[in-house]
């Protein structure tokens, strides 16, 4: 079962650093050399700012966990990078009353970094997913291919189309390529619709499926839907 896709909330959050943020009125830096706060300083800073669990605990983390997460993501490793915020702020909240950062909140910090040092990351080389190239793959499947599918899925950072090959002898799903062309924000910035995901889904698994012979099936095609019908009803 693939994973819910988020719904965008009604209002994006903007991360900034502790030191340019404002809180009531007045500046809200919590530790001047990046060290680990009292756990009075946590709690009053988490009840004193209606935005501080979502903003400010980011500097709140030791400079040696904000270093080593910044190296997760200039090597392009999103969930290291979360799972280290994660365990520090598990050490961080230890015996603190006071509301923790969860992972949707880890996750959106990391993507915050993700933006602040976005001109230096080393992006991974994405897999080809060109006509060509996805038509090679399928050539080296087991079975026997009956259709070409474009389903929507999504993950924490937004909706993408997944293009699937459907195979006979046995029965069985392969995933060609994930398609993405950017997180959810662009849903708040009236960049979408139209989806390029579903634009490039549609182009891609047409020219497949007229490679080989077979149907293209993509039920939900202008609009991101993780229920909709699929080619081959699945139990």
């Amino acid at each position: 079962m693939r994973a819910p896709a988020p719904t965008p909330c009604s209002s994006p959050k903007r991360y900034t650093r502790s030191s340019d943020r404002r809180c009531n009125g007045s500046s809200s830096t919590l530790t001047a050399s990046g060290d680990r706060p009292g756990p009075g300083e946590v709690r009053r800073h988490a009840v004193g700012c209606n935005a501080g669990v979502e903003t400010w605990w980011w500097d709140a983390l030791p400079v040696s966990v904000r270093e080593r997460v910044d190296e997760f993501v200039l090597s392009d490793r999103r969930l290291q990078a979360i799972q280290a915020v994660m365990e520090a702020v598990r050490g961080q909240w230890e015996g603190v009353q006071a509301p923790r950062p969860g992972l949707h909140e880890c996750d959106r910090v990391v993507m915050a970094r993700y933006q602040a040092l976005a001109d230096r990351i080393v992006r991974r080389p994405e897999p080809p997913r060109d006509a060509e190239s996805l038509a090679a793959r399928i050539g080296e499947l087991p079975g026997r291919l009956v259709a070409v599918e474009a389903i929507w899925d999504g993950d924490t950072s937004g909706w993408f189309v997944v293009l699937v090959a459907v195979l006979d002898g046995p029965p069985s799903e392969v995933d060609l390529a994930m398609i993405r062309h950017g997180s959810d924000l662009r849903v708040f910035n009236g960049q979408v619709p139209p989806w390029p995901e579903a634009v490039e889904a549609q182009t891609t698994g047409t020219a497949l499926a007229a490679r080989f012979g077979v149907p293209f099936h993509f039920a939900s095609p202008d609009a991101p839907d993780d229920e909709a019908p699929r080619w081959r009803p699945t139990p």
